[in-house]
């Protein structure tokens, strides 16, 4: 795979499918997110057992308390991010 490095919003503190999650518990999250245990991938229908498009090195937590993936991605899909025609 060709790879382009690439940032990626992950998640806001907020419900999501009626779990709250809190700034703080993001924070642990991305804190425990270990790649050398278990390596997440990136994907474009949030499959669990689809392809990768790539794959997450890091995480981090803002100001805000977003949680945000950086990794690196296939060059379709950098390309289709950049002509607009995936978001």
């Amino acid at each position: 795979m060709f790879k382009i490095p690439f940032t990626s919003f992950v998640m806001r503190p907020g419900r999501w499918n009626g779990i709250e999650f809190t700034a703080e518990q993001l924070r642990d999250i991305s804190d425990t997110y270990d790649p050398k245990f278990r390596e997440a991938k990136f994907t474009r229908d949030h499959a669990y057992d689809g392809g990768a498009e790539g794959w997450i090195k890091e995480t981090h937590v803002d100001d805000e308390g977003i949680l945000w993936a950086k990794g690196d991605i296939s060059l379709s899909l950098a390309q289709d991010i950049q002509d607009g025609s995936y978001k």
